[in-house]
C-alpha cells in the first residue's frame, strides 16, 4: 500500500514538473534524492525533475553504484541517509 502511495505521489510530482512553467512544491520537510553513479540515465532525469519541483530537495550521487546502491555501496548509501536524517 505504501509503495502505491509513493508511486502515485511521484507521478503527481513529475507531471507537475514538466508543465511550463514547472510547478514547485514546498514540502514541510526536506527530500533526499539519491542516485547511483552507474544508474540508467532515466533515473537521473527523474532526479533532475524532482530537484526542479521540490524546493527542499537535496541530491547525492552514490559512487560505484547503480540503481541498487544499498547493496552495491552500502556505506555511502547509509552515510547519505544518516546525514539527511540527522539534519531533519
Amino acid at each position: 500500500m505504501l509503495r502505491k502511495i509513493a508511486a502515485s505521489l511521484l507521478i503527481l510530482l513529475l507531471s507537475s514538473c514538466v508543465q511550463t512553467p514547472p510547478r514547485t512544491w514546498d514540502l514541510p520537510s526536506g527530500v533526499k534524492a539519491i542516485g547511483g553513479e552507474k544508474s540508467p540515465p532515466r533515473f537521473g532525469k527523474i532526479l533532475n525533475a524532482l530537484q526542479l519541483c521540490l524546493t527542499r530537495a537535496e541530491r547525492v550521487t552514490i559512487s560505484n553504484a547503480s540503481h541498487q546502491m544499498p547493496r552495491q555501496n552500502p556505506k555511502a548509501f547509509s552515510d547519505a541517509v544518516a546525514t539527511f536524517i540527522s539534519k531533519h
